[in-house]
């Protein structure tokens, strides 16, 4: 593995297959499977829905149906990880800019927007963000840090 490479999670492992006939275990009769792209854990099963969670739980193993689009609901599910971070990263450099500026402190703002700018262009390179919208957060920081000189 490269250098700086994330590697998988181990929740992508292939599940082992159990016999139909194996008791099942008496803690694992109120719990659930959820499976989705973003989470695969068990959980207690919900003795009733809140006010806020009206909708029930998606429960499904894997709606593909060809082992090709099997394997590409698998790579999906990694990239997303993989971006959630590069995104979460990108979002906390442009937030320590617009902290300084807020604060008024130029030489920090120049700091950080040195830090901002080349994760907002690798987002873009990355397909994270569109290309347009980081150069237009990249400008519209810069504006901001030049009005600060004045």
């Amino acid at each position: 593995m490269a250098a700086g490479a994330i590697p998988p999670p181990l929740f992508f492992e292939r599940r082992r297959h159990v016999s139909l006939f194996a008791p099942r275990m008496a803690s694992l009769e109120n719990t659930r499977k959820y499976t989705s792209v973003d989470h695969v854990v068990e959980r207690p099963a919900r003795s009733s829905p809140t006010t806020h969670d009206r909708s029930p739980p998606k429960e499904f193993e894997n709606m593909a149906n060809t082992t090709s689009a099997k394997k590409a609901t698998r790579k999906i599910a990694r990239r997303t990880i993989i971006n959630k971070s590069r995104r979460t990263q990108m979002r906390g450099a442009v937030r320590t800019v617009e902290e300084a500026i807020k604060s008024g402190d130029r030489d920090a703002a120049l700091k950080a927007m040195a830090n901002a700018e080349p994760e907002l262009m690798q987002a873009a390179q990355r397909n994270i963000i569109h290309k347009n919208n980081a150069s237009r957060k990249v400008s519209r920081l810069a504006h901001q840090i030049a009005k600060l000189a004045k």
